[in-house]
């Protein structure tokens, strides 16, 4: 694990009350592997309530190129807790470290954590940003990782789908399900890409790719 160095009395005082707690040591573990921190991690306080009608605790820190990580280690509100806020110069990324349980994180599967938009469904949820990818999570630790041009996936069409299932797809059903729900024809996309994992280890992968121009063609 990276160093840590801090901003102040106040967020060392934090850190040390709740260094000991395994979500906290999670929340480093994803930031070094999602920022780029080649040493050190610099944390300050965020933010520090602690009323009886509230507590929020939020740490925040910088990378080496300036991404913003905005963390919350204790708050009143449980689901709060463990939630990480990536902001960089284009947008902000929402990762939920709980969601790792006892397994552990590494830079091949912290995807896996991004907890940005959530949509149930029958057998599991979505979670996507509705941009760039997408992650289907089934029961038993099963997650489809998809990077693709989420603008040229039917979303609706893919729920309907989704809700039809009566069980646990395989992974070449997932591909047909979102070739299904692809709303393009014989059109170029900048990429498109599916793994899967079972118990945070990566079990799967599936990507069409252009060798020439690295682009991806779908023809229905």
């Amino acid at each position: 694990m990276v160093k840590i160095e801090y901003e102040d009395k106040e967020t060392k005082d934090i850190v040390k009350e709740n260094s000991n707690k395994k979500i906290y040591r999670k929340i480093i573990e994803t930031i070094s592997l999602i920022g780029e921190c080649k040493e050190n991690i610099k944390l300050s306080t965020y933010l520090n309530v602690n009323s009886n009608e509230e507590k929020m605790i939020e740490l925040c820190s910088f990378d080496d190129v300036g991404n913003m990580f905005v963390f919350c280690i204790d708050s009143s509100k449980r689901e709060k807790i463990g939630i990480i806020n990536h902001y960089d110069n284009k947008d902000t990324y929402i990762y939920d470290v709980k969601l790792s349980k006892n397994y552990e994180i590494t830079k091949d599967n912290y995807q896996i954590l991004r907890n940005n938009m959530v949509i149930n469904f029958k057998l599991g949820r979505v979670i996507t940003d509705n941009k760039t990818y997408c992650n289907i999570l089934f029961g038993d630790n099963i997650t489809y990782v998809i990077d693709v041009d989420c603008k040229k996936i039917d979303s609706v069409k893919l729920m309907k789908q989704l809700n039809s299932l009566e069980q646990k797809p395989d992974f070449i059903w997932v591909v047909r399900i979102l070739e299904s729900c692809m709303n393009i024809e014989n059109t170029e996309l900048d990429n498109l890409s599916i793994k899967t994992y079972k118990d945070f280890k990566m079990i799967g992968e599936f990507s069409v790719l252009d060798n020439e121009n690295n682009r991806a063609k779908i023809c229905n």
